[in-house]
């Protein structure tokens, strides 16, 4: 799924984030597989995407992506800034 929407450049004139919910903390994480987060992180650097912690929704940030934990939503998440057209 991420090879097939990820691999082409998006069509648009401004960055985007897409933000994929790969785990939880202790009262949600059994509702996530425990190898969600390396499986995507995998495929995104397949697919030619860096890994990037400072990565943000600016257009030289295209084709990276990051590893957050939101902690007031008790939420492990990747952030991808997909490359785009513009």
């Amino acid at each position: 799924l991420i090879h097939a929407s990820l691999n082409e450049k998006f069509p648009n004139t401004f960055m985007i984030r897409i933000t994929l919910v790969v785990g939880a903390g202790k009262q949600a994480r059994q509702k996530y597989d425990a190898n969600a987060s390396r499986a995507v992180k995998s495929a995104l650097l397949e697919c030619g995407y860096q890994e990037d912690a400072g990565a943000s929704c600016v257009s030289d940030c295209g084709g990276s992506f990051k590893s957050q934990h939101d902690t007031g939503k008790n939420l492990y998440t990747v952030i991808v800034y997909p490359r785009s057209t513009a």
